[in-house]
C-alpha cells in the first residue's frame, strides 16, 4: 500500500519555523506601537498652542 507520510522532508505536520508565533507577535507589536505613537504625535500637533 502506498503512503505519503515520508514525502515531506520535515514530516507532514511540521513547519520550517515550527509553531512559534513570536515573529508574528513582534511585527504586530511594532505596527501597534507605530499607530499609538502616530496618534499621540497628531494629538500633540493639533493641541499645541500657537
Amino acid at each position: 500500500m502506498l503512503t505519503f507520510e515520508k514525502i515531506a522532508p520535515f514530516g507532514a505536520n511540521s513547519y520550517p519555523m515550527g509553531r512559534d508565533n513570536t515573529l508574528i507577535y513582534v511585527i504586530a507589536g511594532i505596527i501597534l506601537l507605530h499607530f499609538i505613537v502616530g496618534i499621540g504625535y497628531l494629538l500633540y500637533k493639533l493641541t499645541k498652542k500657537k
